[in-house]
Protein backbone atom coordinates (compact mmCIF):
# COMPACT_ATOMS: atom_id res chain seq x y z
CA UNK A 1 0.00 0.00 0.00
CA UNK A 2 1.35 3.41 -1.02
CA UNK A 3 -1.33 5.48 0.74
CA UNK A 4 -0.52 7.32 3.97
CA UNK A 5 3.22 7.14 3.35
CA UNK A 6 5.15 10.25 4.33
CA UNK A 7 6.60 12.54 1.68
CA UNK A 8 8.96 15.37 2.64
CA UNK A 9 8.94 18.39 0.31
CA UNK A 10 11.94 20.75 0.51
CA UNK A 11 11.15 23.77 -1.68
CA UNK A 12 11.78 27.47 -1.08
CA UNK A 13 8.99 28.66 -3.44
CA UNK A 14 5.76 28.75 -1.42
CA UNK A 15 3.42 28.43 -4.40
CA UNK A 16 5.24 25.45 -5.92
CA UNK A 17 5.42 23.77 -2.50
CA UNK A 18 1.65 24.18 -2.02
CA UNK A 19 0.89 22.80 -5.48
CA UNK A 20 3.03 19.70 -4.91
CA UNK A 21 1.55 19.20 -1.45
CA UNK A 22 -2.03 19.39 -2.78
CA UNK A 23 -1.28 16.91 -5.59
CA UNK A 24 0.18 14.38 -3.17
CA UNK A 25 -2.51 14.79 -0.52
CA UNK A 26 -5.11 14.01 -3.18
CA UNK A 27 -3.30 10.67 -3.54
CA UNK A 28 -3.63 10.20 0.23
CA UNK A 29 0.04 10.72 1.00
CA UNK A 30 1.01 12.37 4.26
CA UNK A 31 2.97 15.52 3.38
CA UNK A 32 5.65 17.31 5.40
CA UNK A 33 7.01 20.65 4.20
CA UNK A 34 10.29 22.52 4.63
CA UNK A 35 11.05 25.87 2.97
CA UNK A 36 14.85 25.59 3.02
CA UNK A 37 17.64 23.00 3.15
CA UNK A 38 18.64 23.08 6.82
CA UNK A 39 15.01 22.70 7.98
CA UNK A 40 14.59 19.89 5.48
CA UNK A 41 17.56 17.96 6.91
CA UNK A 42 16.23 18.39 10.45
CA UNK A 43 12.75 17.16 9.47
CA UNK A 44 14.21 14.22 7.55
CA UNK A 45 16.11 13.06 10.63
CA UNK A 46 13.14 13.59 12.94
CA UNK A 47 10.35 12.10 10.80
CA UNK A 48 12.25 9.64 8.56
CA UNK A 49 9.92 10.11 5.55
CA UNK A 50 9.37 7.40 2.96
CA UNK A 51 10.52 9.74 0.15
CA UNK A 52 12.01 13.21 -0.24
CA UNK A 53 11.24 15.71 -3.03
CA UNK A 54 13.83 18.49 -3.09
CA UNK A 55 14.49 21.59 -5.15
CA UNK A 56 18.08 22.22 -6.28
CA UNK A 57 18.37 26.00 -6.33
CA UNK A 58 17.60 27.21 -2.78
CA UNK A 59 19.08 29.92 -0.52
CA UNK A 60 21.49 28.95 2.26
CA UNK A 61 21.84 25.30 1.19
CA UNK A 62 21.40 23.81 -2.28
CA UNK A 63 19.58 20.56 -2.97
CA UNK A 64 22.92 18.94 -3.83
CA UNK A 65 24.25 19.81 -0.37
CA UNK A 66 21.06 18.52 1.27
CA UNK A 67 21.52 15.15 -0.48
CA UNK A 68 25.19 14.99 0.54
CA UNK A 69 24.42 15.65 4.21
CA UNK A 70 21.56 13.17 4.34
CA UNK A 71 23.92 10.57 2.86
CA UNK A 72 26.28 11.02 5.81
CA UNK A 73 23.71 9.65 8.28
CA UNK A 74 22.83 5.96 8.21
CA UNK A 75 19.12 6.49 8.96
CA UNK A 76 18.56 9.02 6.17
CA UNK A 77 21.00 7.76 3.54
CA UNK A 78 18.59 5.09 2.29
CA UNK A 79 15.54 7.37 1.91
CA UNK A 80 14.52 7.66 -1.80
CA UNK A 81 15.42 11.14 -3.04
CA UNK A 82 13.96 12.94 -6.10
CA UNK A 83 15.21 16.29 -7.37
CA UNK A 84 12.67 18.84 -8.66
CA UNK A 85 14.25 21.67 -10.60
CA UNK A 86 14.15 23.93 -13.62
CA UNK A 87 17.80 22.92 -14.14
CA UNK A 88 17.31 20.21 -16.74
CA UNK A 89 20.63 20.13 -18.54
CA UNK A 90 22.25 16.70 -18.85
CA UNK A 91 25.14 17.80 -16.66
CA UNK A 92 22.72 18.82 -13.91
CA UNK A 93 20.89 15.48 -14.10
CA UNK A 94 24.17 13.54 -14.14
CA UNK A 95 25.49 15.44 -11.12
CA UNK A 96 22.33 14.70 -9.17
CA UNK A 97 22.50 11.00 -10.00
CA UNK A 98 26.18 10.80 -9.14
CA UNK A 99 25.38 12.23 -5.70
CA UNK A 100 22.84 9.44 -5.14
CA UNK A 101 19.50 10.84 -6.31
CA UNK A 102 16.92 8.25 -7.39
CA UNK A 103 15.08 10.38 -9.96
CA UNK A 104 14.85 13.85 -11.49
CA UNK A 105 11.66 15.83 -12.32
CA UNK A 106 11.96 18.97 -14.42
CA UNK A 107 9.85 22.05 -13.87
CA UNK A 108 7.23 22.59 -15.08
CA UNK A 109 5.65 19.12 -14.59
CA UNK A 110 2.15 17.70 -14.71
CA UNK A 111 0.31 16.01 -11.87
CA UNK A 112 0.66 12.63 -13.62
CA UNK A 113 4.43 13.11 -14.00
CA UNK A 114 4.83 13.91 -10.30
CA UNK A 115 2.54 11.17 -8.98
CA UNK A 116 3.98 8.53 -11.35
CA UNK A 117 7.55 9.36 -10.31
CA UNK A 118 6.68 9.22 -6.63
CA UNK A 119 4.68 6.00 -6.81
CA UNK A 120 7.24 4.29 -9.04
CA UNK A 121 10.05 5.12 -6.66
CA UNK A 122 8.06 4.03 -3.60
CA UNK A 123 7.11 0.78 -5.32
CA UNK A 124 10.75 0.04 -6.11
CA UNK A 125 11.68 0.86 -2.54
CA UNK A 126 9.02 -1.54 -1.26
CA UNK A 127 10.24 -4.28 -3.59
CA UNK A 128 13.79 -3.68 -2.44
CA UNK A 129 12.72 -3.82 1.19
CA UNK A 130 10.81 -7.05 0.53
CA UNK A 131 13.90 -8.50 -1.12
CA UNK A 132 16.12 -7.60 1.82
CA UNK A 133 13.55 -8.87 4.32
CA UNK A 134 13.62 -12.18 2.49
CA UNK A 135 17.41 -12.25 2.57
CA UNK A 136 17.40 -11.51 6.30
CA UNK A 137 14.97 -14.37 6.86
CA UNK A 138 17.24 -16.69 4.89
CA UNK A 139 20.22 -15.58 6.92
CA UNK A 140 18.35 -16.17 10.18
CA UNK A 141 17.36 -19.66 9.05
CA UNK A 142 20.95 -20.37 8.04
CA UNK A 143 22.19 -19.10 11.38
CA UNK A 144 19.88 -21.53 13.15
CA UNK A 145 21.34 -24.36 11.08
CA UNK A 146 24.92 -23.25 11.72
CA UNK A 147 24.49 -22.52 15.42
CA UNK A 148 25.56 -25.94 16.61
CA UNK A 149 28.39 -26.12 14.08
CA UNK A 150 29.68 -22.74 15.23
CA UNK A 151 29.63 -23.89 18.82
CA UNK A 152 31.47 -27.08 17.96
CA UNK A 153 34.12 -25.17 16.00
CA UNK A 154 34.71 -22.77 18.87
CA UNK A 155 34.88 -25.59 21.40
CA UNK A 156 37.24 -27.61 19.21
CA UNK A 157 39.51 -24.66 18.48
CA UNK A 158 39.80 -23.10 21.90
CA UNK A 159 38.34 -25.62 24.33
CA UNK A 160 36.64 -22.61 25.92
CA UNK A 161 33.02 -22.50 27.08
CA UNK A 162 30.70 -19.51 26.82
CA UNK A 163 27.43 -18.73 28.58
CA UNK A 164 24.36 -19.71 26.51
CA UNK A 165 21.92 -16.91 25.70
CA UNK A 166 18.40 -16.79 24.28
CA UNK A 167 18.10 -16.76 20.48
CA UNK A 168 20.68 -17.10 17.77
CA UNK A 169 21.56 -13.40 17.90
CA UNK A 170 22.71 -13.63 21.50
CA UNK A 171 24.52 -16.89 20.95
CA UNK A 172 26.26 -15.51 17.88
CA UNK A 173 27.41 -12.52 19.93
CA UNK A 174 28.88 -14.94 22.48
CA UNK A 175 30.66 -16.84 19.71
CA UNK A 176 32.09 -13.59 18.35
CA UNK A 177 33.18 -12.56 21.85
CA UNK A 178 34.89 -15.90 22.33
CA UNK A 179 36.54 -15.69 18.91
CA UNK A 180 37.69 -12.14 19.67
CA UNK A 181 39.18 -13.35 22.94
CA UNK A 182 41.04 -16.10 21.12
CA UNK A 183 42.45 -13.64 18.59
CA UNK A 184 43.43 -11.11 21.27
CA UNK A 185 45.04 -13.63 23.59
CA UNK A 186 46.85 -15.36 20.70
CA UNK A 187 48.65 -12.10 19.98
CA UNK A 188 49.29 -11.47 23.67
CA UNK A 189 50.81 -14.94 24.15
CA UNK A 190 53.18 -14.33 21.26
CA UNK A 191 54.19 -10.96 22.73
CA UNK A 192 54.52 -12.50 26.21
CA UNK A 193 57.03 -15.03 24.91
CA UNK A 194 59.08 -12.18 23.44
CA UNK A 195 58.75 -10.10 26.64
CA UNK A 196 59.72 -13.10 28.79
CA UNK A 197 56.56 -12.71 30.87
CA UNK A 198 56.19 -16.45 31.38
CA UNK A 199 57.75 -17.97 34.46
CA UNK A 200 57.91 -21.32 36.20
CA UNK A 201 56.78 -22.09 39.72
CA UNK A 202 57.84 -25.34 41.35
CA UNK A 203 55.85 -27.51 43.76
CA UNK A 204 57.81 -29.99 45.92
CA UNK A 205 57.13 -33.71 45.66
CA UNK A 206 57.70 -35.41 49.00
CA UNK A 207 58.53 -38.94 50.19
CA UNK A 208 55.45 -39.89 52.22
CA UNK A 209 57.47 -41.87 54.79
CA UNK A 210 60.52 -39.67 55.37
CA UNK A 211 59.19 -36.18 54.50
CA UNK A 212 62.19 -35.67 52.21
CA UNK A 213 61.82 -33.54 49.07
CA UNK A 214 62.52 -36.05 46.30
CA UNK A 215 61.24 -34.05 43.32
CA UNK A 216 59.78 -30.83 41.94
CA UNK A 217 56.99 -30.28 39.45
CA UNK A 218 57.37 -27.27 37.17
CA UNK A 219 54.13 -25.31 36.65
CA UNK A 220 53.79 -22.60 34.03
CA UNK A 221 52.63 -19.12 35.07
CA UNK A 222 52.01 -15.91 33.09
CA UNK A 223 52.77 -12.57 34.74
CA UNK A 224 51.01 -10.22 32.32
CA UNK A 225 52.52 -6.72 32.20
CA UNK A 226 49.08 -5.10 32.63
CA UNK A 227 46.66 -7.70 33.99
CA UNK A 228 48.93 -9.41 36.47
CA UNK A 229 48.94 -13.18 36.95
CA UNK A 230 46.85 -15.07 34.38
CA UNK A 231 45.71 -18.61 35.15
CA UNK A 232 46.98 -21.44 32.92
CA UNK A 233 43.35 -22.55 32.60
CA UNK A 234 42.78 -19.36 30.62
CA UNK A 235 45.75 -19.35 28.27
CA UNK A 236 46.90 -22.97 27.85
CA UNK A 237 43.86 -24.08 25.76
CA UNK A 238 44.37 -21.14 23.39
CA UNK A 239 48.11 -21.78 23.15
CA UNK A 240 47.35 -25.41 22.28
CA UNK A 241 44.64 -24.48 19.76
CA UNK A 242 46.89 -21.99 17.96
CA UNK A 243 50.10 -24.05 17.97
CA UNK A 244 51.86 -21.69 20.39
CA UNK A 245 52.24 -24.47 22.94
CA UNK A 246 55.17 -25.88 20.95
CA UNK A 247 57.56 -22.89 21.35
CA UNK A 248 56.17 -22.30 24.85
CA UNK A 249 56.76 -25.95 25.78
CA UNK A 250 60.30 -25.83 24.42
CA UNK A 251 61.01 -22.80 26.62
CA UNK A 252 59.63 -24.71 29.62
CA UNK A 253 61.92 -27.69 28.99
CA UNK A 254 64.99 -25.47 28.57
CA UNK A 255 64.22 -23.53 31.75
CA UNK A 256 63.47 -26.67 33.78
CA UNK A 257 66.73 -28.30 32.75
CA UNK A 258 68.75 -25.13 33.36
CA UNK A 259 67.31 -24.68 36.86
CA UNK A 260 67.65 -28.36 37.75
CA UNK A 261 71.33 -28.34 36.77
CA UNK A 262 71.87 -25.08 38.66
CA UNK A 263 70.36 -26.54 41.86
CA UNK A 264 72.42 -29.68 41.52
CA UNK A 265 75.55 -27.53 41.25
CA UNK A 266 74.43 -25.74 44.42
CA UNK A 267 74.45 -29.09 46.22
CA UNK A 268 70.72 -29.72 46.48
CA UNK A 269 69.74 -33.36 46.02
CA UNK A 270 66.50 -34.58 44.42
CA UNK A 271 65.53 -37.48 42.20
CA UNK A 272 63.79 -35.55 39.45
CA UNK A 273 62.24 -32.33 38.16
CA UNK A 274 58.97 -32.94 36.32
CA UNK A 275 57.53 -30.99 33.39
CA UNK A 276 54.18 -31.40 31.66
CA UNK A 277 54.26 -32.15 27.93
CA UNK A 278 51.46 -31.34 25.48
CA UNK A 279 50.17 -33.65 22.78
CA UNK A 280 51.36 -31.20 20.11
CA UNK A 281 54.92 -31.37 21.41
CA UNK A 282 54.90 -35.16 21.24
CA UNK A 283 53.59 -34.98 17.67
CA UNK A 284 56.59 -32.96 16.52
CA UNK A 285 58.82 -35.28 14.46
CA UNK A 286 61.95 -33.73 15.97
CA UNK A 287 60.77 -33.78 19.59
CA UNK A 288 63.33 -36.40 20.66
CA UNK A 289 66.27 -34.66 19.01
CA UNK A 290 65.18 -31.27 20.43
CA UNK A 291 65.01 -32.71 23.93
CA UNK A 292 68.41 -34.37 23.57
CA UNK A 293 69.85 -31.04 22.40
CA UNK A 294 68.40 -29.27 25.46
CA UNK A 295 69.84 -31.88 27.81
CA UNK A 296 73.28 -31.62 26.21
CA UNK A 297 73.24 -27.80 26.23
CA UNK A 298 72.24 -27.58 29.90
CA UNK A 299 74.37 -30.51 31.06
CA UNK A 300 71.50 -32.15 32.97
CA UNK A 301 71.61 -35.95 33.12
CA UNK A 302 68.43 -37.38 31.53
CA UNK A 303 67.50 -39.47 34.61
CA UNK A 304 66.79 -36.26 36.56
CA UNK A 305 64.11 -35.13 34.10
CA UNK A 306 60.58 -36.54 34.21
CA UNK A 307 58.06 -35.80 31.49
CA UNK A 308 54.42 -35.97 32.59
CA UNK A 309 51.80 -37.15 30.11
CA UNK A 310 48.04 -37.49 30.53
CA UNK A 311 46.14 -40.71 29.89
CA UNK A 312 44.29 -39.25 26.89
CA UNK A 313 47.55 -38.22 25.19
CA UNK A 314 48.86 -41.77 25.39
CA UNK A 315 45.71 -43.57 24.32
CA UNK A 316 44.73 -41.27 21.44
CA UNK A 317 47.71 -42.35 19.34
CA UNK A 318 49.20 -45.58 20.65
CA UNK A 319 51.59 -46.10 17.73
CA UNK A 320 53.09 -42.63 17.90
CA UNK A 321 53.26 -42.72 21.69
CA UNK A 322 55.12 -46.04 21.51
CA UNK A 323 57.78 -44.58 19.23
CA UNK A 324 58.25 -41.48 21.37
CA UNK A 325 58.39 -43.56 24.56
CA UNK A 326 61.13 -45.70 23.10
CA UNK A 327 63.19 -42.62 22.23
CA UNK A 328 62.75 -41.13 25.69
CA UNK A 329 63.57 -44.35 27.52
CA UNK A 330 66.67 -44.83 25.37
CA UNK A 331 67.81 -41.41 26.55
CA UNK A 332 67.14 -42.36 30.17
CA UNK A 333 64.37 -39.78 30.75
CA UNK A 334 61.72 -40.67 33.34
CA UNK A 335 58.03 -40.70 32.33
CA UNK A 336 55.03 -40.09 34.59
CA UNK A 337 51.34 -40.66 33.88
CA UNK A 338 49.48 -37.55 35.11
CA UNK A 339 45.89 -37.13 36.37
CA UNK A 340 45.45 -40.88 36.63
CA UNK A 341 41.86 -42.04 37.05
CA UNK A 342 40.24 -39.20 35.09
CA UNK A 343 40.81 -40.60 31.61
CA UNK A 344 40.21 -44.00 30.06
CA UNK A 345 38.60 -46.99 31.73
CA UNK A 346 40.79 -49.44 29.85
CA UNK A 347 44.06 -49.77 31.74
CA UNK A 348 45.82 -52.11 29.31
CA UNK A 349 47.96 -49.22 28.07
CA UNK A 350 49.74 -49.13 31.46
CA UNK A 351 51.27 -52.50 30.76
CA UNK A 352 52.35 -51.48 27.26
CA UNK A 353 54.40 -48.44 28.27
CA UNK A 354 57.40 -48.18 30.54
CA UNK A 355 56.18 -45.53 33.00
CA UNK A 356 58.12 -44.60 36.13
CA UNK A 357 55.50 -42.71 38.16
CA UNK A 358 51.72 -42.91 38.45
CA UNK A 359 50.10 -39.68 39.72
CA UNK A 360 46.67 -39.99 41.35
CA UNK A 361 44.50 -37.03 40.41
CA UNK A 362 43.62 -34.53 43.14
CA UNK A 363 39.90 -35.20 42.67
CA UNK A 364 40.40 -38.62 44.32
CA UNK A 365 42.46 -37.15 47.17
CA UNK A 366 40.13 -34.33 48.20
CA UNK A 367 38.25 -35.32 51.40
CA UNK A 368 39.75 -38.80 51.12
CA UNK A 369 39.42 -39.32 54.89
CA UNK A 370 35.67 -38.70 54.75
CA UNK A 371 34.73 -40.88 51.78
CA UNK A 372 35.27 -44.67 52.09
CA UNK A 373 34.49 -45.24 48.39
CA UNK A 374 37.32 -42.90 47.40
CA UNK A 375 39.64 -44.77 49.76
CA UNK A 376 38.78 -48.07 48.07
CA UNK A 377 39.44 -46.56 44.62
CA UNK A 378 42.75 -45.00 45.68
CA UNK A 379 43.81 -48.28 47.27
CA UNK A 380 43.17 -50.08 43.97
CA UNK A 381 45.20 -47.43 42.08
CA UNK A 382 48.12 -47.76 44.48
CA UNK A 383 48.03 -51.57 44.28
CA UNK A 384 47.90 -51.40 40.48
CA UNK A 385 50.87 -49.05 40.39
CA UNK A 386 52.95 -51.20 42.72
CA UNK A 387 52.07 -54.33 40.74
CA UNK A 388 53.54 -52.62 37.67
CA UNK A 389 56.62 -51.50 39.67
CA UNK A 390 55.62 -47.82 39.52
CA UNK A 391 56.10 -45.15 42.16
CA UNK A 392 52.67 -43.76 43.12
CA UNK A 393 52.28 -40.04 43.88
CA UNK A 394 49.11 -38.40 45.19
CA UNK A 395 48.37 -34.86 44.01
CA UNK A 396 46.50 -32.10 45.84
CA UNK A 397 47.08 -33.20 49.44
CA UNK A 398 45.78 -30.39 51.64
CA UNK A 399 45.11 -31.88 55.09
CA UNK A 400 46.87 -34.09 57.62
CA UNK A 401 43.87 -36.41 57.55
CA UNK A 402 44.25 -36.98 53.81
CA UNK A 403 47.96 -37.61 54.24
CA UNK A 404 47.31 -40.07 57.07
CA UNK A 405 45.00 -42.18 54.89
CA UNK A 406 47.54 -42.15 52.05
CA UNK A 407 50.20 -43.45 54.45
CA UNK A 408 47.87 -46.26 55.55
CA UNK A 409 47.28 -47.16 51.89
CA UNK A 410 51.07 -47.28 51.30
CA UNK A 411 51.22 -44.43 48.79
CA UNK A 412 54.86 -43.55 48.01
CA UNK A 413 54.87 -39.79 47.44
CA UNK A 414 52.64 -36.73 47.63
CA UNK A 415 52.48 -33.07 46.71
CA UNK A 416 50.04 -30.34 47.68
CA UNK A 417 49.41 -27.26 49.77
CA UNK A 418 49.82 -29.24 52.99
CA UNK A 419 53.56 -29.21 52.35
CA UNK A 420 53.96 -26.20 50.05
CA UNK A 421 52.20 -24.21 47.38
CA UNK A 422 54.00 -23.84 44.03
CA UNK A 423 56.88 -21.37 44.50
CA UNK A 424 58.96 -19.18 42.17
CA UNK A 425 62.48 -20.44 41.50
CA UNK A 426 64.05 -18.03 44.01
CA UNK A 427 61.75 -19.23 46.82
CA UNK A 428 62.12 -22.91 45.98
CA UNK A 429 65.88 -22.49 46.37
CA UNK A 430 65.35 -21.25 49.93
CA UNK A 431 63.07 -24.22 50.67
CA UNK A 432 65.62 -26.68 49.23
CA UNK A 433 68.36 -25.10 51.32
CA UNK A 434 66.31 -25.37 54.51
CA UNK A 435 65.55 -29.04 53.93
CA UNK A 436 69.13 -29.78 52.95
CA UNK A 437 70.15 -28.79 56.50
CA UNK A 438 67.66 -31.17 58.15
Amino acid sequence: MLEHQKILIIEDDFMIREVISTMLECEEFEVIEAEEGYDGITLAKQCLPDLILCDIMMPNLSGYDVLKRLGETEQTAAIPFIFISAKSQKNDVRLGMELGADDYISKPFTRDELVTAVKTRLKKQAERQHYYDGKISQIEEKMHELEQKLNQLIYADSELMFTPTQGWQGRFEQVVMTADKIITMTGEITEAIEREEFQLHYQPQVDIRTGEIIGLEALLRWQHHQRGMISPVEFIPIAEAKGLIVPLGEWVLKTVCQNAKKWQNMGYSFRRVAANISAQQLQQPNFGSKLLEILMDTGLSPQYLELELTESMVVQNIEQATNVFQQLKNMGVQIGIDDFGTGYSSLSYLNNFDFDTLKIDRSFVHNLDKQPKKQAMVQLMISLGHTLSLKVLAEGVETEAELSILKELHCDEFQGYLFSRPLPASEIEVLLQEHQKL
